[in-house]
This record gives structure tokens, sequence and C-alpha cells, in this order.
């Protein structure tokens, strides 16, 4: 049997361990910064979703969950308030940004760093789904209504020719089979 010898370390050097030191500190502090930041938009969004909850909770009755409020935790964190519309603090941790997911990509209804003027803006967004929601269903009751149909006399006479020839051929059918009979 050989026996290895295990790989000595050399010691740092005294100022290598204290640069090491020093940024190990550095990135503990920026992460309890990002920790800080993050908890403190997820504070704003929650004081801000208390305050539209009452106010949303008739329209959420009216709406039977279209619109259902909810802070969603994350990175970052969002007031979602229907499927496509949420709140969330950027570019800055003071500042409310209300966007919508479209097809064309984010449309930002409104950025601001007052609470009051972010919560009247959310309840008039929710009014407004509502009402086109109601009328969407009002649309689709409408064209939902049977449509008859009428045919023409061209149609209709081509049916009974149809029927006629198969009528008749169905007779000459049953005439054959008929006339096969034992000699």
């Amino acid at each position: 049997m050989t026996s290895e010898t295990p790989e000595t370390e050399t010691p740092l050097a005294p100022a290598m361990s204290a640069a090491l030191r020093q940024a190990r500190l550095a990135e503990s502090a920026h992460f309890d910064a990002a920790a800080d930041i993050r908890d403190a938009k997820s504070l704003r969004l929650n004081v801000l979703f208390d305050e539209v909850r009452p106010q949303l909770a008739d329209l959420a009755r009216r709406s039977e969950g279209f619109i259902d409020p909810l802070v969603a935790p994350g990175e970052p964190p969002r007031l979602w308030i229907d499927m496509v519309a949420y709140v969330l603090m950027e570019p800055d941790p003071r500042t409310y940004r209300f966007q919508r997911d479209t097809a064309g990509g984010h449309e930002i209804l409104l950025e601001t760093r007052e609470r009051g003027e972010m919560r009247d803006k959310i309840i008039a967004y929710a009014a407004h789904r509502i009402v086109e929601r109601e009328r969407q269903f009002a649309t689709d009751e409408r064209s939902r209504q049977p449509v008859y149909r009428t045919y023409g006399a061209a149609a209709l006479f081509l049916a009974w020719l149809a029927g006629f020839c198969l009528g008749v051929l169905a007779l000459f059918a049953l005439g054959v089979w008929l006339g096969k009979g034992p000699l």
C-alpha cells in the first residue's frame, strides 16, 4: 500500500484574510438590505391591499370572482387585482406601479408614490372591468339566440326529386330481389 500525503494548504496572508472577511461582511450587509427592501415592498402592498379590500368586496360579489385581489409573494411581490392587472413597487420601493399584461407586453396604467391615488385608480379599473364584462356577457347572450334557416324553392324541389328517385330505385331493387325466386 502506498500512502498519499495530503496536500498542505498554505496559510493565507493576514491581509488576504482580512479582505475576504470584509467582502463577506459587505455581501451579508447587501443581502440584509435586499431582504429589507423586499419586506418593505411587501408591507406597502399589504397596506394598499387592506385599503382596497373593503371597496372591492362588493365588486367581487357582483363579478363572481372575476375581481379577486391578493398579494402574491415573490420577487417582486405583486398585488393582483384580476388575471391581468397588478400593482408592484417599481422602480423604487416607494413607487406604486399599476400595470396590465397585454399581448404586446406590459401597459403601465399608473405610476405614483401616493397610496390614495393608487387606491382610487384600482377601484376605477375594477369597476370598468366589471362593466366591460357585463357588456360582453350581454353581447354573448344576444348572439346565442337560435337562427332559423329558410330554404329556397329550388332547394326544396331538389330535395323532393332526390327522394322520389331514391324511392323508385328502392322499388326497382325490391322487384329484382323478389323476382329471383326458385325456378
